[in-house]
């Protein structure tokens, strides 16, 4: 036998000994986990129940998911994961998964059960999700902490998408929240509930909750809240909707009041008014929708599979000029309704949805908790007395018009002209230019963040009128100025139309004119703005007026208009 031929065997068999015994006492590297983040930029107070509930419209509403991905060759064994958010939450029970393999990802999701106090937050604060994650990484026990921003935004304020600008594909995904309006329809708000037994104490003259099974019953019902609203003298007032930058995302975020809110305050934009409507309603035992346009909302009381929707908005007020008479109101909404059941028109939007609030709420998207308020009983009081002592305190004239006197209904337009209020100067910190403002209005510097160009933003009281100044470096023309603007506003899910109208002097210089509408949902507004180029770019404003004609505020506005001076 040849010994070299068995001095090469005998090599062989103890290297495969000692590879054999280095697979097992020689463990490879421990593994890595790849940690991916993700977390909507704000959650809105009133839907504080519904991004606690991993049920609600199939989870979609939680506030971080975080994607766990092994990336090295042994299991990771024990992986725990657990949130908090300080002052709010406490560290949650963890979520264990005993095993991840090499190459496998695990997805966990945060639904923060948020305390009731949330609902008290009346202004953008900032906040923090915290995120503690521990594994064994096939040596060791690792653990880390991680900490992601988010916005606790007011109350009042709704975010219409959370989807980022570069994701969004059509209009309907800048609306891609929109089923939480329906956390804004509180049938049981105490102050609700109270004012339904009033209506059904003192107006219906007692009523079987939910057993309107007729038409006559509907419409009865119907008509003892339209007509409620009107002899009180509540009104259709808007609120502003401006183009916002949260997180990476461009959004409207636009004020919406309670129903109690608006029934104890006596003014509301479509969306409240039908959020307030759709809260008596549930809250006398109807089932109640709200259509939803592109430009408009108006509520509808369902029985069986038939809508009997209403135009609220009717009500009107003394910038509208009339009120329409409840069968107005219907006639107004079954003509909408047959509008939007075609996918809309540009008078009243593009259809973006129907929210049923019945089942919306029963799936989940339920209303915060509201307590119980004796100042606001004391008005719900109040208003039941104007009712019976003969209704709008405002002098009136009615008169009946053709359409009217069909139905035997009437139309109600006021003498009353808008009051006189005073002016402040607002001097430009950077000395570009300078305007007067009515001393009552609300201003605020750099009304949008992210936005350095978009400089000053006032507003009215009453929401109805605004005013926004731009100083933008380093544009050559005001139409390129303008295509800016509507760019944003466009991004925003906005619709902007516009023309140029001329050129208007205002002080020692020429301004370029333009005047167009912008539509957000809910909230029209017809403006006209000025924009004038400097050595450095372009500077301009504009000012308009919601839900509302520009005329009916005239001496205001020109009085604005012709204070606006730019310094060079």
């Amino acid at each position: 036998m040849n010994k070299k031929f068995l001095f090469s065997g005998v090599v062989l068999i103890i290297l495969s000994v000692v590879f054999f015994g280095l697979h097992f006492f020689i463990k490879p590297p421990p593994s890595t986990l790849e940690i991916q983040l993700r977390s909507k930029p704000a959650v809105m107070p009133i839907a504080y129940k519904v991004y606690g509930n991993p049920e609600a419209l199939d989870g979609r509403f939680w506030l971080v998911k975080a994607v766990l991905t092994n990336k090295g060759e042994q299991n990771i064994k024990n992986l725990k994961i657990s949130y908090r958010v300080p002052d709010y939450i406490d560290w949650t029970t963890p979520n264990i998964y005993k095993e991840v393999l090499p190459g496998q990802t695990v997805v966990d999701r945060f639904y923060p059960k948020f305390p009731s106090k949330i609902i008290n937050v009346m202004n953008p604060t900032p906040a923090n999700v915290e995120i503690r994650i521990s594994y064994n990484n096939g040596r060791e026990t690792v653990e880390e902490i991680r900490k992601v921003p988010f916005q606790i935004r007011g109350r009042n304020e709704f975010i219409y998408t959370d989807i980022p600008v570069e994701e969004i594909a059509d209009i309907t995904d800048a609306y891609d929240n929109s089923y939480l309006l329906a956390a804004f329809v509180t049938p049981e708000d105490p102050i609700i509930k109270y004012f339904t037994q009033q209506l059904q104490q003192k107006v219906l003259k007692g009523t079987a909750a939910g057993a309107f099974t007729t038409p006559d019953e509907i419409l009865r019902f119907m008509e003892a809240v339209y007509n409620f609203e009107v002899s009180t003298g509540m009104v259709y007032a808007g609120t502003l909707g401006l183009p916002e930058k949260i997180g990476n995302t461009y959004s409207i975020v636009q004020r919406i009041r309670l129903p109690r809110e608006v029934l104890t305050g006596g003014a509301g934009l479509c969306v409240e008014l039908s959020t307030l409507f759709c809260s008596i309603a549930v809250s006398a035992g109807l089932k109640c929708g709200i259509f939803l346009t592109s430009k408009h909302a108006w509520p509808a009381i369902l029985s069986g599979d038939r809508p009997y929707p209403i135009e609220a908005t009717m009500i009107g007020g003394k910038g509208l000029g009339k009120v329409g008479s409840f069968q107005e109101a219907i006639r107004a909404g079954e003509q909408n309704f047959q509008i939007w059941a075609t996918g809309g028109n540009e008078r009243i939007g593009i259809q973006i949805g129907f929210l049923d609030i019945n089942q919306l709420q029963s799936e989940g998207i339920r209303p915060p908790e509201l307590q119980d308020d004796v100042a606001l009983r004391k008005k719900v009081d109040e208003l039941f007395a104007k009712l019976e002592g003969g209704g709008r305190e405002d002098k009136i004239i009615i008169v009946k018009d053709q359409q009217q006197e069909t139905d035997g209904g009437t139309v109600i337009t006021t003498t009353t002209q808008p009051p006189v209020v005073g002016f402040n100067i607002y001097k430009d910190p950077a000395g570009v230019f300078s305007i007067s403002i009515p001393s009552n209005w609300i201003v605020t510097e750099y009304p949008v963040p992210g936005v350095s160009y978009f400089v000053l933003g006032a507003s009215s009281p009453d929401s109805l009128n605004a005013l926004e100044v731009y100083v933008l470096e380093g544009f050559v023309s005001t139409d390129d100025a303008i295509n800016e603007i509507v760019t944003l506003i466009e991004s925003a899910g906005g619709q902007v139309t516009y023309r140029k109208v001329g050129k208007k002097r205002i002080g020692n210089r020429q301004f370029v004119k333009y005047t167009g509408t912008t539509v957000f949902p809910g909230t029209s507004t017809s403006w006209e703005a000025y924009f004038t180029v400097t050595g450095t770019g372009v500077v301009g404003f504009s000012i308009g007026a919601t839900n509302t004609s520009l005329n009916t505020q005239r001496r205001i506005i020109d009085r604005i208009i012709k204070s606006f001076r730019v310094y060079e």
